[in-house]
C-alpha cells in the first residue's frame, strides 16, 4: 500500500511539473534568431608554394548553399571539393547535352505560356511544355535541350525580362 501510494504521489508531481513545462514553453518565442555567419571566401588553391599541406585544407563551408559564392556577375559559384576549380553552378553540376526541365510561374494571363515558350525558344528549342493553373497564377513547365551552361543562363535571363514572371526553377 504505501509504494502505491508512493506512485500516485510522484504521479501527480509529474503531471504538475509536466504542466509548469508546458506553460514555460508557451511563453518562449516560436522563432529563435540565429547570429549571422562571418562572410569567408570560396578556397582557393595558393599558387604560392608552401609548407606541409596547409593549402590544401578547406574551410567547413565550401560550396555552403546558405552562403553561396558569386562571381562578378552575380552568378553562384562551385568549387570541386577534390580539384577545387572554381566555376558557375550550371557549367560545373550538369552534363551536356542536357534535356532541362524549367518551371516558370507567373501571372495568370492567356498571353503567358506562349511568350515563355517564345522567350525560351530564342535561345534554344522547347522540346515540350505543360500548363498548370492556380486562381490568379499559370505554372509554365518546359523541357528544353541546352548545348552548355551559357544557353542555360541566356534562357533564365530571357525569363526575367518578363515582368509577369514571379518565380523560375
Amino acid at each position: 500500500m504505501n509504494s502505491l501510494l508512493s506512485v500516485a504521489v510522484l504521479a501527480v508531481l509529474l503531471a504538475v511539473a509536466n504542466s509548469f513545462a508546458l506553460k514555460a514553453l508557451q511563453k518562449l518565442p516560436h522563432a529563435v534568431k540565429q547570429a549571422p555567419r562571418p562572410f569567408t571566401t570560396p578556397f582557393l588553391r595558393s599558387s604560392s608554394p608552401s609548407d606541409g599541406d596547409a593549402s590544401d585544407k578547406r574551410p567547413a563551408n565550401i560550396n555552403d548553399p546558405t552562403n553561396p559564392a558569386v562571381d562578378s556577375d552575380g552568378y553562384t559559384l562551385y568549387t570541386d571539393p577534390e580539384t577545387n576549380e572554381t566555376s558557375r553552378v550550371f557549367d560545373s553540376l550538369i552534363k551536356y547535352p542536357n534535356l532541362f526541365t524549367i518551371k516558370i510561374v507567373g501571372a495568370n494571363d492567356p498571353d503567358f505560356k506562349p511568350s515563355m515558350i517564345s522567350l525560351v525558344n530564342k535561345v534554344s528549342e522547347v522540346k515540350s511544355s505543360s500548363t498548370k493553373v492556380n486562381g490568379k497564377w499559370l505554372s509554365v513547365t518546359v523541357n528544353v535541350m541546352v548545348n552548355n551552361g551559357d544557353d542555360l543562363y541566356k534562357i533564365y535571363e530571357e525569363i526575367d525580362k518578363d515582368p509577369r514572371v514571379k518565380f523560375k526553377f
